[in-house]
């Protein structure tokens, strides 16, 4: 599966996401997943299944497979990736080694 071209806000706030400042970790299980789809790297019917031992991994596929079984789209995905980015920043704040181009 090949990825699709994002937007430039979503690359923005894809490279922002990296400065977050605790943000919590379903919150950033939400990221992971809207970015997943929004890029569609992957496709969940032919990704292995994490490891029994893998909770990170079980928790990431989880909250992928929950959006989409919503029907979230990749269009749909980037868009709630921006919003929620934006809400953490506005939120939690970012890094002091944020560089000037992303703030």
């Amino acid at each position: 599966m090949a990825p699709r071209t994002t937007s430039p806000a979503f690359e923005k706030a894809y490279k922002k996401a990296t400065y977050l400042q605790n943000a919590s970790n379903d919150d950033m299980l939400d990221l992971y997943a809207y970015a997943v789809i929004a890029k569609a790297e992957k496709d969940l019917a032919t990704t292995p299944k994490p490891g029994m031992f893998d909770l990170a991994g079980k928790a990431k596929r989880s909250k992928w497979e929950k959006y989409v079984n919503e029907g979230v789209t990749p269009a749909d995905a980037e868009k709630a990736y921006v919003a929620k980015v934006d809400e953490l920043v506005s939120k939690h704040g970012l890094k002091d080694t944020v560089p000037a181009e992303l703030k």
